[in-house]
């Protein structure tokens, strides 16, 4: 297999024009997404995005390219088969994402927010999610807890535009966003040991696509769906003071630039 790729690569032309899902994967592996974009240019390069079971899609989790893992996303073919090999893609990401961290004097900044995006962006589609919920012992702490207070930030954001234009508006999403946040809501009941955890679940099934999934399932709030766990006292404060970073901010912006400056913000909390 190809798993070298320069730019001094002998006849480019030639390895554009004629299929190779090992030319697919090097750009994969090396990250050249300007190289990737010139090759799926060729309908039949796009036929191969998926072979192998998602090779291409497997090299670029194993080596931390973002860039390639969302232009891959655009194809159907890639997100239909994200689970293969016992969810190699993500195992792959997290792989990478911990070697990284092991390094992390040694290594690019830019490379670790890389890795941790990757994992953030698998962990977006509820398959995946599921998987890493079954095993909490491995990714609850480093991965999925801090995915959701990610997914949490935005959602309240959301809500601040919203209701600054009308107090009165409830928040909806849409009907794929609403089945991944149903599947939050089962993971916090199961697992959530603080405060935060009722709050979040409070406020996802106060989102009508959220709450009827929820109901379809016959899984009706209790509060002692939650385990008796000591509060996580920093995990609360935490999550605390990034709200009230949005309660100011809603309190202090300009109608005109509220959504623009949401996004400055969001950008400053992922933490």
């Amino acid at each position: 297999m190809t798993n070298s790729l320069t730019d001094s690569s002998d006849d480019w032309e030639v390895l554009f024009s004629t299929p190779s899902l090992d030319i697919l994967i090097a750009c994969a592996a090396n990250g050249r997404i300007d190289y990737l974009n010139i090759l799926l240019r060729n309908p039949e390069y796009i036929e191969l995005i998926a072979g192998d079971e998602n090779a291409a899609l497997r090299a670029a989790t194993a080596n931390g390219h973002l860039a390639i893992v969302e232009r891959l996303f655009d194809f159907v073919d890639v997100k239909y088969n994200i689970t293969v090999r016992e969810h190699e893609v993500f195992r792959n990401a997290v792989s990478n994402q911990q070697e990284l961290t092991f390094k992390a004097d040694e290594v690019d900044v830019d490379c670790l927010n890389q890795a941790n995006c990757i994992i953030d962006f698998l962990l977006g589609e509820t398959e995946v999610f599921e998987y890493a919920a079954k095993y909490t012992a491995l990714y609850s702490k480093a991965y999925i807890y801090p995915f959701i207070t990610h997914k949490m930030i935005e959602l309240y954001a959301k809500k601040a535009v919203l209701n600054a234009h009308n107090p009165e508006a409830v928040l909806d999403i849409n009907e794929p966003d609403a089945e991944l946040y149903f599947r939050i809501v089962s993971f916090l009941r199961k697992t959530g040991n603080s405060s935060r955890a009722v709050a979040m679940v409070d406020f996802l099934l106060d989102i009508p696509a959220v709450y009827k999934l929820d109901v379809y399932n016959h899984n009706p709030f209790e509060a002692n769906d939650y385990p008796d766990l000591q509060p996580d006292e920093e995990a609360d404060e935490q999550f605390r003071m990034s709200l009230n970073r949005f309660h100011f901010f809603a309190d202090n912006e300009e109608d005109g630039d509220f959504e623009q400056g949401t996004l400055e913000v969001l950008r400053g909390l992922c933490f």
